[in-house]
């Protein structure tokens, strides 16, 4: 049906609109996750793998009597950590809301709005998948 040369383009397609799709679901899912109070221990930029400013956020809360850390600023997709406004946001000891999964509250999120990131991974998808079936 396809040969080797479209499934390289179709191949990555699929990946990225999987990806796109896995961010959406798991973005749903944090929407309706409780909030606790937690605490920023750690607010800098650091240099990441492309030179380009990174947010690294690290905070505590607590469920149950529990102690929790954590550095994820957002669950399923949000990949906004390079926005360096993030460490002026959320200040060393800074009292945050902590979005918690409440199936396993290891997990959780500083933020939970959707990424626009999901977008370009579904474009992305789209377009690989159209060279391969119409160009290769």
């Amino acid at each position: 049906m396809f040969s080797a040369r479209q499934w390289c383009a179709i191949l990555p397609g699929v990946l990225s609109i999987a990806t796109a799709l896995w961010s959406i679901v798991m973005n749903k899912r944090a929407q309706g996750w409780p909030t606790v109070q937690g605490r920023v221990l750690r607010s800098r930029l650091v240099e990441s793998y492309d030179s380009s400013p990174d947010a690294d956020i690290r905070y505590s809360y607590q469920v149950q009597g529990v102690d929790y850390e954590s550095s994820n600023i957002g669950y399923g997709g949000h990949w906004g950590s390079q926005d360096p406004k993030l460490v002026a946001k959320y200040p060393v000891g800074a009292t945050v809301s902590v979005y918690v999964n409440p199936a396993k509250p290891s997990q959780a999120a500083l933020e939970r709005a959707p990424s626009w990131v999901w977008l370009a991974f579904m474009g992305a998808g789209a377009v690989f998948i159209a060279v391969g079936v119409m160009f290769m």
